[in-house]
């Protein structure tokens, strides 16, 4: 290794840049791609969320005193409002159940649904995507069956996404 060094010391000043010059090429390519990757990190990590884990009610309180709290769609649109991206793990159980159990136990309130669902199209995504497997399968039935047979008129269409919520489609 010395003795190529001392070789390389010894060559022609052209002779030397023509070997180590791709060489450094290479090195720059690389230290610009890890720069534009460094570059974009930062500037992604200033970028602010809708709620990041520190800003979701703390958990336990949430289960256990937020949750039973809920009892209208006004209360879950508004918390849905309060905390948009609280909607993961037991957040998103909780979502489940309220959207399920009320479907189930109050479909004669499904006018207060369509009329939040009908000017805030996330919350009409937020909800169909909440009426899922996770709940209990006699309340999926009856909102299946309701979706059918008890559909406010005019609505046809939102009751048809809440049955294939119901179907898992």
């Amino acid at each position: 290794m010395n003795a190529n060094l001392a070789l390389d010391c010894d060559a022609p000043k052209a002779a030397r840049q023509r070997r180590v010059m791709p060489k450094m090429k290479k090195i720059n390519k690389r230290k610009s791609f890890c720069a534009g990757w460094l570059f974009a990190a930062v500037i992604l990590s200033t970028v602010p969320y809708p709620c990041v884990a520190q800003d979701c009610p703390d958990l336990k309180i949430f289960i256990k005193k937020t949750a039973p709290e809920l009892k209208t769609w006004k209360d879950i649109y508004n918390l849905y409002k309060s905390y948009p991206g609280c909607d993961d793990g037991a957040y998103a159980e909780a979502y489940s159940e309220f959207v399920v159990h009320t479907l189930a136990t109050q479909w004669d309130r499904l006018g207060e649904l369509i009329a939040l669902t009908s000017t805030d199209t996330n919350f009409h995504s937020f909800i169909l995507k909440h009426i899922d497997a996770t709940t209990d399968k006699d309340e999926i039935n009856i909102i299946l069956n309701n979706s059918r047979s008890r559909c406010p008129s005019g609505n046809d269409q939102f009751c048809k996404e809440i049955g294939k919520a119901a179907l898992g489609l």
